[in-house]
């Protein structure tokens, strides 16, 4: 009997000592998750004023209909509604989710 309340209390402690371990690994990633949740934004936010500037910049179009530099016009934009995209369907349901 005595064997079985060792071997029960050992098993006890490891199990402990395992659900610690894995509460401080997921509290480590949930606090890279968020950084990287507020990287994203930031970018995002950041090509959005980019995107903006570049439509005042070339306001009557001359820029973004050149052969040579229209494609820079397109990719920022590209660039900017896919960040968008990612940013609105995982990173705000992320800040949903938390609060």
């Amino acid at each position: 009997m005595i064997y079985i309340i060792v071997i029960l209390a050992i098993l006890l402690i490891a199990s402990g000592y395992v659900v610690y371990n894995l509460f401080r690994k997921v509290e480590v990633l949930e606090t890279l998750a968020e950084q990287h949740s507020d990287y994203l934004v930031r970018l995002n936010d950041m090509v959005e004023i980019s995107t903006k500037r570049l439509k005042e910049i070339d306001d009557k179009g001359a820029f973004s209909s050149d052969d040579e530099i229209g494609w820079f016009f397109t990719y920022v934009e590209q660039v900017q509604s896919l960040l968008k995209q990612y940013v609105t369907e995982n990173v705000i349901d992320l800040n949903d989710k938390k609060s």
